[in-house]
């Protein structure tokens, strides 16, 4: 484990969090200047409490070592008294998480709406995306010992996972995708390779909280959510008419 944002305060009196990399204290105000909720959104970024300082040396000491003894180059720099970069510290840390090597540590609290954003932040700059992976493996529909294997990218034949179907009020049934590998527009047609029954697409959405925002195509590496598959439900697999394929659900 690596901490890279640990709490101010704790229990009622949490207030923030102390930004490790940075070097910086981030505060969630819970009221903005006009005495209005804020619900996490307002967030200020100020100096390092006086009494927590220490603490954060420590920890970025901790963090700059443990980075530059997975890299050579980076290694050179710090014993030659170097300073290392926030970029070369992020691109090494990105590169022990995806190994597993390394787990970044974050505080906060979802319940008052405090150190939400850095821990998105991290998911973006650390964690692996979809063309991280060379290959997506699948089953083959008649022999599930087969492997078939398709890359992440929008160019190969349509792969996704059915994880969650729900009700919308206007449109009907939605039913949630994680696209693995291909392209898919409204009007085509897909094969549902669990149930061998073959699904048309009317729309396609990407969701934000419970707004749908209509989009032209579903393309590999992000979640949709869709309308018109009718004999479709949670874990199944859906593919290409001519590339049929079983994902692990």
């Amino acid at each position: 484990p690596l901490i890279l944002a640990f709490p101010i305060g704790a229990e009622s009196e949490l207030s923030g969090v102390v930004d490790v990399l940075n070097r910086k204290a981030i505060r969630f105000p819970a009221k903005d200047d006009k005495g209005n909720d804020t619900m996490g959104s307002l967030v200020v970024e100020e100096e390092i409490p006086a009494d927590l300082q220490d603490k954060a040396d420590e920890l970025y000491n901790e963090l700059v070592e443990t980075v530059a003894e997975s890299d050579e180059a980076l290694l050179d720099k710090y014993l030659g008294g170097e300073e290392i970069t926030i970029a070369e510290l992020k691109a090494g840390i990105r590169k022990l998480t995806i190994a597993g090597e390394l787990y970044p540590i974050y505080a906060g609290s979802a319940y008052k709406n405090i150190g939400v954003q850095p821990v998105l932040d991290a998911v973006v700059d650390y964690l692996p995306s979809p063309q991280d992976v060379e290959f997506i493996e699948g089953m083959d529909v008649k022999d599930e010992d087969v492997v078939v294997k398709r890359k992440p990218a929008p160019t190969e034949p349509f792969a996704a996972l059915a994880f969650k179907i729900a009700a919308h009020p206007f449109f009907g049934r939605l039913t949630y995708i994680r696209v693995y590998a291909g392209r898919i527009e409204p009007g085509d047609q897909i094969l549902n390779a669990s149930k061998g029954k073959k699904e048309r697409v009317s729309k396609i959405f990407q969701m934000h909280s419970n707004k749908e925002q209509p989009v032209e195509s579903a393309s590999a590496g992000n979640i949709y959510a869709v309308i018109g598959l009718k004999d479709t439900t949670t874990g199944d697999s859906l593919s290409a008419l001519d590339a049929p394929m079983l994902l692990d659900s």
